[in-house]
């Protein structure tokens, strides 16, 4: 009988096992990485060119699907922007909106990263209980700063001081931010459980979520202020209050089900299942056991089936540098707002700047996830044939041509008149500052990258330098434009300080990826390190 041949493997970047499998940073070797991170380009020197091809196609599948949940968010936004222009006193509404949508994202910021927590450390049941309790906390600390602002005397220390806000305003303000009070706990109970599920493999429930957020956005924003004529900004932050708690509830909901069906609401630490158990049920399916999860800043193999007790100690040494990296980052927009307040046309560009940004948002955001790309597949040392760098700088080109293509082109006219439902002043407005945000796409996904290659080397004081020189450039730019051109509208104002703040990003995440490839790697399973490394979902809300 002649000897069996073996079968030939198919074309394209070999997996091996052993002690000579690739390994991810801090990982050990495994041939099958876990979802939900596909199998990772293998970290080599260069690709064969008949490789590269193969490897771009390996990218956009991991990107795209991410890119779709990132679309559908920064959509809510601009569905708010939207409806408020087509209620009662638009422009004064959508002025309001402006004010109060930065101020509750800046009381939000500590609690985004959430995400990050309960995808990187919600490895068994004690370690998910003891997130909650803390989410709870901070989630409740947070909702009482807000009732604080909104009902007692530091809503006019804050409003009409601090950000400088005329009357007129305020008056529409102060109803608008009062009924935005669940807006932080409802987003941090869900974030929470969306990364708990993320993990585990449940990456669909993001998308249904925030169809379900966009849903409920749209009636009760109908509801306010057709039926009961409440002004645009009122009907808008009541419609994002309750769409927030809709999908909270659905995603906890969700995960209730989940747990409840793979023991994890049981005082016994969860096992995790064999792959062949998972497929059957399926990674959107609340009947699907839990499955192997990648450990803390790796996309390789699963953690242990029963690890160490989580205690307070560990989750805020992980959690507090995260948090202190978000509150830099969403201080931005009560700055611009402050400044915006301050401008030659101020109740112009106020009115204007809402459309803008949740315009530059919906190219913004799927730049964002190219940082989890390089996460999961980046080389670390990000030469030139690393094709997460070129793919970087595709995606953002692509970003930046779309944006184009709406903002310098006659598109623009019905964009913002039947699309948004702004006209004149507000319209022209937002045009210009549209035309000046083009850059926008391409410097921060090349930013993303640099970032998402500092997660995988574990130097994440870079991201927080960065964030900081972003807040700092920001102020300092508008401030210098201001003084300078001091009848320059305030939308071209907000976004040439915009710019200069991506790219001072930039530089700073780059020299640190630039460091980072020289040195060694930070210390294994470290939890402070690698916070950002299991951020599956969208940076935002």
């Amino acid at each position: 009988m002649p000897p069996r041949r073996s079968r030939q493997p198919e074309p394209g970047p070999a997996r091996t096992t052993g002690a000579a499998a690739p390994t991810w940073a801090g990982a050990a070797a495994d041939p099958t990485p876990a979802e939900p991170h596909p199998p990772s380009v293998p970290a080599v020197p260069a690709l064969r060119a008949r490789e590269r091809p193969a490897a771009f196609r390996r990218l956009w599948r991991f990107y795209l699907p991410l890119a779709a949940s990132d679309l559908l968010m920064a959509a809510s936004e601009m569905a708010v922007n939207a409806g408020i222009a087509r209620l009662a006193a638009p422009d004064l509404s959508l002025a309001a909106y402006g004010a109060v949508i930065a101020t509750c994202l800046l009381i939000e910021s500590p609690v985004i990263m959430l995400l990050h927590a309960g995808n990187a450390l919600a490895t068994h049941p004690q370690a998910l209980r003891r997130l909650q309790q803390f989410t709870l906390l901070l989630a409740g600390a947070l909702t009482a700063l807000h009732g604080a602002l909104a009902f007692t005397g530091l809503f006019d220390l804050y409003f009409r001081r601090t950000l400088g806000l005329d009357p007129a305003l305020l008056a529409m303000v102060r109803p608008a931010f009062a009924v935005m009070l669940p807006w932080t706990a409802a987003i941090a109970w869900r974030r929470l459980h969306q990364g708990l599920l993320i993990r585990h493999g449940h990456t669909a429930v993001a998308s249904r979520g925030t169809v379900i957020r966009l849903g409920t956005l749209a009636t009760v924003m109908a509801v306010t202020g057709g039926a009961l004529n409440l002004p645009g900004a009122v009907a808008g932050c009541a419609g994002l209050a309750a769409a927030v708690t809709a999908e909270c509830a659905y995603v906890y909901g969700y995960a209730r089900r989940w747990m409840n069906r793979s023991g994890w609401t049981r005082p016994v630490e969860a096992t995790p299942q064999p792959a062949g158990r998972e497929g059957r049920a399926g990674a959107g399916s609340p009947s699907a056991p839990a499955r192997p999860v990648p450990a803390p800043g790796t996309a390789g193999p699963p953690a242990p089936a029963h690890a160490a007790t989580l205690s307070w100690r560990a989750l805020l040494g992980f959690y507090i540098p995260l948090a202190l990296t978000s509150i830099t980052t969403f201080a931005a927009r009560p700055v611009l707002t402050a400044l915006l307040a301050r401008a030659a046309d101020a109740t112009l560009a106020l009115a204007a700047w809402p459309v803008v940004w949740s315009t530059v948002l919906v190219f913004m955001l799927p730049m964002r996830t190219v940082e989890q790309v390089t996460i999961a597949h980046g080389d670390r040392d990000g030469g030139p044939s690393d094709p997460v760098r070129g793919f970087a700088l595709r995606v953002g080109l692509g970003g930046a041509a779309a944006m184009a293509l709406l903002a310098a082109t006659p598109a623009a006219g019905p964009y913002l008149t039947v699309m948004v439902g702004v006209g004149g002043a507000v319209a022209a407005a937002a045009k210009a500052g549209l035309l000046a945000m083009i850059p926008v796409p391409v410097v921060v996904a090349l930013a993303s990258c640099e970032a998402g290659r500092l997660v995988r080397a574990r130097r994440t004081l870079f991201i927080h330098a960065a964030a900081v020189a972003n807040v700092a450039v920001l102020a300092g730019t508008a401030l210098l434009v201001r003084t300078l051109a001091p009848a320059s509208p305030g939308t071209r104002i907000a976004a040439t300080a915009l710019i200069a703040a991506y790219l001072a990003e930039w530089g700073v995440l780059a020299r640190g990826a630039r460091r980072a490839a020289q040195a060694p790697a930070g210390p294994e399973g470290s939890p402070s390190q690698d916070g950002g490394a299991q951020a599956m979902g969208a940076p935002g809300t």
